[in-house]
């Protein structure tokens, strides 16, 4: 690697370490609200997974405020794609009825029943609900061997959280080549979250070779997505500019790092006071 490129890398690490560390106090509620705001996106795009994931939300009061007509509507959305399980979930949401949120004992019987079939989406629900505990034991190991399932039937949201998984050790034992493997098909989905997390790992060299002009090639894609952390990142690129891979763009960094406080990447607020307000 040449003496060039190393500099830019140590620029463009340095650039983001201040970023991540700044972005670091969006915990708890703001968190939430950005896997929220993801799962809007997707849903909107017609993503059946998407809609039955935020209708559950909807419809549980979990991760989201209680709002049966919402929930009732994204499981119609599903449905009206010919999908059997958000089919369940709004039979059994109609008869809670208004102001009556889903159990997890109950949503978790209905994903079982799903998942002894063979669904793929029910694999990935049921999944986020032994990673969390929810209507059944927590279960890491048990998540991961669904979520296995589901991605080897080309699931994107569940090569997405298994690569998470192997990425960070949960459940799995820590495989940064199996992440970026699993991230590198949910990312050819265009699965906006898999391209920026593979980007951060051929920024770091981790289980790929190190690579920082594909790192921001993949930063834009998940930018131009929407997802809230490679528009952080590449708002601060278009801010300074690297080199010839991102040209200086103010009035763009600008918008990439409005959007991405908005989603809650707290971190982008310093910059946007500095550099945005005139």
């Amino acid at each position: 690697m040449s003496g060039r490129l190393v500099f830019r890398g140590f620029v463009l690490a340095v650039v983001l370490c201040v970023l991540w560390a700044c972005a670091a106090c969006a915990q708890g509620a703001p968190r939430a609200n950005r896997n929220l705001a993801a799962l809007q996106q997707l849903a909107d795009k017609g993503d059946v997974l998407a809609q039955v994931l935020l209708g559950l939300r909807y419809a549980q009061g979990q991760g989201a405020p209680h709002d049966h007509a919402r929930a009732v509507a994204l499981f119609q959305k599903a449905a009206d794609q010919g999908d059997a399980l958000a089919q369940k979930f709004l039979e059994a949401a109609r008869a809670k009825g208004q102001g009556v949120p889903l159990g997890n004992a109950q949503v978790a019987e209905l994903l079982q029943k799903a998942v002894d079939q063979g669904g793929a989406k029910a694999q990935t629900a049921l999944a986020g609900m032994y990673r969390a505990g929810r209507g059944v034991p927590k279960d890491a190991a048990h998540a991961a061997e669904l979520l296995q399932k589901a991605a080897d039937q080309g699931i994107a949201r569940a090569q997405f959280t298994l690569g998470s998984m192997y990425s960070r050790g949960r459940g799995v034992p820590q495989d940064y080549a199996k992440a970026a493997a699993l991230f590198q098909k949910a990312a050819d989905q265009g699965f906006a979250m898999a391209q920026n997390n593979l980007g951060t790992l051929y920024l770091h060299g981790h289980g790929v070779p190190k690579d920082y002009v594909k790192a921001i090639m993949l930063f834009q894609k998940a930018a131009d997505q929407g997802d809230a952390s490679a528009q952080a990142v590449m708002g601060e690129m278009y801010l300074r500019g690297w080199w010839d891979v991102v040209p200086k763009d103010v009035e763009k960094g600008c918008g990439f790092l409005r959007e991405a406080v908005v989603k809650g990447i707290t971190g982008a607020q310093k910059s946007v006071d500095r550099y945005c307000s005139k």
